[in-house]
């Protein structure tokens, strides 16, 4: 069953990546700025942190927002007044695509890796790595 598992997830992406290459080519606007944090997941971190540094200061020259596979998280940051779309809903699928930057502090996947091609990714992880980084981590529960 965790095979069959794995191949289906492996079918989705691989229908994905002309999606990616395709998103190369779309107009990306330097007013538009996306977060997300721990595979999108969780508000945490340094990129919630820089969310709402960035909402303080620079919220009504630039349209920010946070990217979250979690509708919870999005309805709380709404009610607080933030602007969040989940990962693969309409709104959230055009900010990943007009944004400039994607901003996250695990995984290019934090905002939405596919949609990702010909925008600036900026990772805010810090620290000390104690297994191998991001794309090099073989077991996938442990990304």
């Amino acid at each position: 069953m965790r095979y069959l598992l794995y191949c289906l997830l492996f079918a989705g992406r691989f229908f994905l990546f002309p999606v990616y290459y395709l998103c190369g080519f779309w107009p990306r606007s330097r007013e538009q700025w996306v977060f997300g944090s721990w595979g999108g997941h969780r508000y945490a971190d340094n990129a919630a942190a820089f969310f709402r540094f960035c909402n303080e200061q620079i919220g009504d020259e630039i349209q920010l927002t946070w990217i979250s596979r979690d509708r919870s998280i999005t309805r709380n940051l709404r009610e607080q007044g933030y602007v969040a779309h989940w990962i693969w809903s309409p709104g959230g699928m055009l900010a990943c695509l007009r944004a400039e930057l994607h901003i996250y502090d695990c995984f290019a996947k934090d905002t939405n890796f596919w949609l990702s091609r010909g925008a600036q990714r900026v990772c805010l992880w810090s620290g000390v790595p104690l297994k191998v980084f991001e794309r090099d981590i073989d077991n996938p529960r442990s990304r």
